[in-house]
């Protein structure tokens, strides 16, 4: 579900990479990218449990995501919340980035990790304690201006989040694609769904 946005500010590229469980064929973990009107929406929920157990809720929420995606990603997480209750719960992450302003919105609960690179100064923003469809205060939005040539990266917690930049020397060079795609091969956990998600704020 690969996506790339040109608009009169900014130019994003944005693409995501999935594996599921060693021993398993499908994955709880599931990723969205979806253009808005007034720029990129990324959302991602890595159900509890993993493989064909939490395959089917994970399907629901990426179906729910595509359906809602938008500028709020405060107001989308408060609906997934409503959806899942009663269910195993899931941990979630969201985003919105306006391509006029390079503005990235921001709201997760639970272990879902957002970084963003190439910034003046690099930054990790934070998401709150709960699960979607348990206990979940109310979902609060943080927000930061991307510069051109950032990368942001949210990957769910089958990738190890504290790998540093120099061990992936390429990462802000080589195509969304492709740096989804090495961040779970190179700092993948094999006993769990591994999804990353990366956006480039081109040049």
């Amino acid at each position: 579900m690969s996506a790339t946005l040109a608009g009169p500010g900014f130019h994003f590229q944005a693409d995501f990479a999935s594996r599921s469980c060693s021993g398993e064929f499908v994955s709880g973990d599931v990723a969205v990218i979806k253009p808005t009107h007034e720029g990129m929406f990324l959302g991602l929920a890595d159900v509890l449990g993993h493989g064909r157990e939490a395959a089917p809720l994970a399907a629901t929420i990426g179906d729910h995501m595509l359906r809602l995606a938008s500028d709020r990603p405060d107001i989308v997480l408060s609906k997934l919340h409503e959806l899942c209750k009663g269910s195993r719960g899931a941990v979630c992450g969201m985003a919105h980035v306006a391509y006029g302003t390079g503005i990235l919105r921001f709201a997760g609960v639970g272990n879902i990790t957002i970084r963003v690179l190439g910034n003046a100064v690099p930054s990790r923003l934070p998401t709150h304690a709960g699960i979607l469809g348990g206990r979940m205060g109310e979902p609060r939005v943080h927000e930061m201006r991307l510069d051109r040539g950032a990368l942001v990266l949210m990957f769910s917690d089958g990738v190890r989040d504290r790998f540093k930049e120099d061990s992936y020397p390429q990462m802000r060079l080589d195509p969304a694609r492709m740096v989804a795609g090495k961040v779970i091969a190179r700092f993948g956990r094999a006993h769990d769904d591994a999804t990353c998600i990366a956006l480039k704020v081109q040049r």
